[in-house]
């Protein structure tokens, strides 16, 4: 019994180390800026390099999603959308085992929930892109109440919001449906 304990307290930094993280560091910042300055092979091509060097850095996975996001977008590829449009969902199942005790955690689910939705949208699934924002905007208001000074979920939290808050009467009915009052008061 001791040498298990021996044992385990051993390997209990390694153990601790391997976890997975949020880190916005300066790479991810410069790969952020190629995905939005829509140079997203090269982005790809970094984000691969990333990856190999901190394999547990879920800002990577998020950057992954920017990318197909954008390339989905503009892109507007069926081909593209078989191969992209499932991976949010992996992405999704990816982020839910990450550290709940971090603001990232329901930010960065609200994002790709938020991806997923607009490129749904993109290619007529309007049904699902429902879902998803929905998702997205529960996600950003839970986040919101635990973390109310964490200025980039204020951002898309505010967004949604104010997207909600100014649907057309016509609207309300479906906002209703999906769980949403309609009016721009939090």
């Amino acid at each position: 019994m001791k040498r298990l304990l021996v044992l385990f307290f051993f390997l209990m930094p390694f153990i601790l180390s391997a976890q997975q993280q949020y880190n916005w560091n300066d790479n991810v910042q410069t790969i952020y800026e190629s995905i939005t300055s829509l140079r997203i092979p090269e982005a790809r091509k970094l984000i691969a390099v990333e990856k190999l060097k901190n394999s547990d850095n879920l800002a990577y996975a998020l950057l992954d999603s920017y990318a197909d996001l954008y390339q989905l977008f503009f892109n507007e590829s069926t081909t593209d959308y078989i191969a992209l449009y499932p991976q949010f969902e992996k992405r999704i199942n990816i982020f839910k085992q990450g550290p709940k005790k971090s603001p990232f955690y329901l930010y960065s689910l609200g994002l790709l929930h938020l991806h997923k939705a607009v490129a749904a949208v993109r290619f007529d699934r309007n049904w699902e892109a429902a879902l998803d924002f929905r998702k997205a905007y529960f996600n950003f208001k839970d986040n919101s109440k635990l973390y109310p000074n964490f200025s980039p979920n204020n951002l898309y939290f505010g967004l949604l919001t104010t997207l909600i808050g100014s649907a057309p009467t016509n609207y309300q009915w479906m906002l209703n449906l999906l769980g949403f009052n309609g009016n721009i008061i939090i």
